[in-house]
């Protein structure tokens, strides 16, 4: 069964489009170029063998860009012109972020989430950099590797020439004047050479528009060739894409789609489910609870003998221009034409949720629970996508998880490859349901993207229900993001973990919501109750027009087509682990040890690499040459390591191992330990703290001890931070007369400060401080006898 009217001549005309979109998307894929005219044909080419002025460019694609490829690429490229790198602007805001360029940042209002709108930023890059310039152009497109700083310090100038800064030179020219400029539309602006010409606009949003179709990285590079070079390639079967096609094909999108099969399919009652609630065929296992057995093990926790099963037809369509195919899963015998709306469930497919069980998400959850719910009250449809990933397929979906384990948020790490938070389109949905004639419908989501998608494309949304899956220690900051940065519909109390759920991953997420429901600080209650992040419009919701009530939301008349600007920001490491503690409400001053909100070494090693990159942008502001004074030139990397692994160390690693013993003698002397040397540094100006410090204990029968050494080990961890003097005694001591219990605690600290030597009034003095606590704050003698031991 055809979805529209399969005549032979009208059939052809719709195709047209996607087909060639279809065939450009296929080129790029296999690491072919291709080839656009700033013209709305081929034909526009000069005839073989005519000298004239060229108007063809060829654009590659970075990721399927081989070494062999590049080398093709520069014999092509005339020496005077120079290739051109392309990148998304969604990659650009990324990298802006990284390196700390804030004047390059979206202006206020930028929307870089439209699908109908592409913003390709452009660098230069000189043919003759040779076959060493790959690795760099796949580390700017974000696929692997890190960005030479020589390269980020020419990004810098180039991308700040975009934005027409008067002081980019100051950061070094590259080979020749770059001058901003800007396209005759006023649309964009773009980076000038002296004699070459920049890809137009069209042709650069397309270029971008079908690395996006392609699932590829949104980065292409490109140059102009001569009508020869063109002719050339078309003769050895290069494409030519015209440039107007695609813009058409992203502005509306075709839908071509074909039923091909169908087969009735019995499903197990309760999938993932509690295994005796599911034996006595009562119900009542939770929808879209994982736990017991049957979870542990992957299987389904339904009678095998088939008692039980769901009845399902699976229907499968078939995008007639494009490999993708999608699954109508018709559960049970719902009425398409009857008063009542159908329920329905829109699931893009999850390689690791749904079919391996992976914590990083709910998907599964949802996914099982929404067929177990729409068997128990009447049956429904759920539509099997072919969107893995929010539409950026499994292996950028993969990149994105290794993101997200050094610190981005799912919708970051999707920035960071060069995606849309979202690259998804529920057109192909809204063909699914009037194929099978389904029309007047109760959606099971709790995005209102989708809300949205469907009514524009005659989709009648009467009524939404929430879905909700698992909450653990995996997923639960996935989850608070799609509700805070992406609009998701959750309630507050619906993203506290399960009680029963997996153990690990982030530390301190647990508290990541309060018992009360409160919400995480930074965050404002709108007026339909939905949190958003501070000083940011409505949500999605209530732009899209949908009111709360009754526990679903309502869609009203006026919704609007286009949804909320999601406010993207971004999300570098340390922003990461400050959100972590926030979400636990931990303090994090300067003196605060944060071990227990940094996952492992390797994201301490990140953390470190960042402050690298801080502290490597302070020396350039200090106008010092890191790049000819050869005693600067690691001075950056050196600084970082000093502090997160030596100098405030206190902050980032545990406390040392201590064993402590009972007092089995019954000891109840006094006890002094010391001089012990102790470094810290000054809170104010990060000036060092050196002195010495004396510990004296009162023990009881029930007191613990230490080993002589563990008080230095201690100590060293205490004071390895950034703090005042008076502050640090305090902290040691609490620290000891929790572990010791004594009976009395007296702690004298001694200490030269450098704030004062080295800098101000640079006067010789020490600062003497003290605790005294227990038996030393209330007898006298006792506090005489100590002092006059040290």
């Amino acid at each position: 069964m055809h979805t529209q009217d399969s005549s032979f001549l009208s059939d052809w005309q719709r195709q047209r489009l996607s087909i060639h979109v279809d065939r450009a998307v296929t080129e790029l894929r296999r690491g072919r170029p291709l080839l656009m005219v700033d013209a709305n044909s081929i034909d526009s080419l000069l005839p073989k063998g005519v000298q004239g002025p060229s108007n063809v460019w060829l654009f590659a694609a970075v990721e399927t860009l081989t070494p062999d490829g590049w080398e093709r690429l520069r014999r092509l490229s005339p020496l005077d012109l120079g290739f051109r790198l392309l990148l998304s602007g969604q990659r650009i805001e990324t990298l802006a972020r990284q390196q700390g360029w804030s004047n390059l940042m979206p202006g206020k209002g930028s929307n870089l989430e439209r699908q109908d709108f592409e913003q390709p930023f452009e660098l230069f890059l000189m043919p003759d950099q040779g076959s060493a310039a790959l690795p760099a152009i796949r580390a700017c497109a974000g696929l692997d590797g890190e960005i030479p700083r020589e390269v980020a310090l020419l990004m810098r100038y180039q991308l700040l020439s975009l934005a027409g800064d008067p002081q980019a030179s100051d950061w070094g020219a590259p080979h020749q004047k770059v001058e901003p400029a800007r396209t005759t539309s006023g649309e964009a602006p773009w980076l000038a050479q002296p004699g070459v010409s920049s890809p137009p606009l069209q042709l650069a949003r397309s270029a971008l528009a079908l690395a996006r179709e392609a699932r590829l990285a949104p980065a292409v590079v490109c140059y102009k060739i001569s009508s020869e070079q063109a002719h050339d390639l078309l003769d050895a079967g290069l494409m030519h894409v015209d440039p107007a096609q695609v813009q058409a094909f992203v502005a509306t999108r075709p839908i071509q789609l074909e039923q091909v099969s169908d087969a009735p399919v019995p499903l197990a009652s309760a999938w993932a489910a509690d295994r005796e609630a599911a034996a006595r065929g009562d119900g009542t296992q939770p929808v879209g609870a994982v736990g017991g057995d049957a979870a542990q093990s992957g299987g389904f926790a339904g009678r095998a003998d088939g008692d039980h099963a769901i009845d399902s037809r699976f229907v499968v369509f078939r995008e007639k221009d494009s490999d993708f195919e999608h699954v109508a899963v018709i559960v049970g015998n719902p009425d398409f034409n009857g008063k009542e709306p159908v329920r329905v469930r829109l699931h893009s497919s999850c390689l690791t949720g749904d079919l391996f069980g992976s914590l990083r998400c709910d998907c599964g959850d949802q996914l099982r629970g929404t067929v177990q719910r729409l068997a128990k009250d009447g049956g429904g449809i759920v539509l099997y996508l072919s969107q893995e990933g929010r539409g950026i397929g499994i292996a950028n979906k993969l990149r994105a998880y290794r993101r997200q384990d050094a610190g981005l948020d799912t919708l970051d790490a999707n920035h960071a490859l060069g995606f849309r938070m979202d690259e998804r389109h529920f057109e192909v949905a809204a063909a699914m349901l009037k194929s099978l004639g389904c029309t007047h419908i109760n959606l099971l989501t709790n995005n209102p993207a989708k809300i949205a998608a469907l009514r524009d494309a005659g989709i009648d949304v009467v009524e939404r229900e929430g879905v909700k899956g698992g909450v653990n220690a995996h997923n639960q900051r996935y989850l608070l993001t799609k509700m805070k940065r992406g609009g998701h519909l959750f309630d507050q109390q619906d993203l506290q973990m399960d009680a029963d759920s997996t153990s690990g991953g982030m530390s301190g997420m647990a508290s990541a919501m309060s018992h009360e429901g409160t919400m995480p600080e930074g965050a404002v209650q709108t007026e339909a109750g939905h949190a958003t992040a501070e000083g940011r419009s409505a949500s999605p919701a209530q732009a899209l027009g949908i009111e709360e009530g009754a526990g679903r939301l309502l869609p009203t008349a006026a919704s609007g087509a286009e949804g909320a600007d999601a406010s993207p920001e971004g999300r570098p490491l340390s922003v990461a682990i400050r959100e972590r503690l926030q979400f636990a409400n931990r303090r994090f001053h300067a003196n605060d040890n944060i071990a227990d909100f940094i996952h492992d070494e390797a994201e301490l090693d990140a953390l470190q690499d960042e402050v690298a990159e801080r502290m490597q942008a302070l020396l350039e502001s200090l106008v010092i040459d890191t790049e000819s004074d050869h005693n600067t030139q690691d001075t950056a990397r050196r600084v970082a390591r000093m502090y997160l692994n030596e100098v405030f160390a206190g902050r980032y690693r545990k406390a040392p191992a201590m064993t402590e013993f009972p007092n089995v003698e019954k000891l109840n002397e006094l006890l002094v330990v010391g001089p012990i040397t102790v470094r810290s540094a000054c809170s104010h100006h990060f000036c060092p703290i050196m002195g010495r410090l004396w510990i004296g204990v009162l023990p009881n029968a029930d007191s613990n001890l230490i080993g002589l050494s563990k008080y230095a080990r201690l100590a060293d961890w205490i004071m390895s931070r950034p703090q005042i003097q008076e502050e640090a005694v305090k902290t040691l001591a609490d620290e000891l007369e929790r572990r010791l219990v004594p009976n009395g605690l007296a702690v004298v600290m001694k200490a030269d400060h450098f704030c004062m030597h080295w800098r101000g009034v640079k006067d010789e003095s020490q600062m003497t401080s003290s605790v005294m606590r227990g038996a030393f704050l209330r007898n006298a003698s006792l506090r005489r006898e100590f002092l006059g031991l040290i």
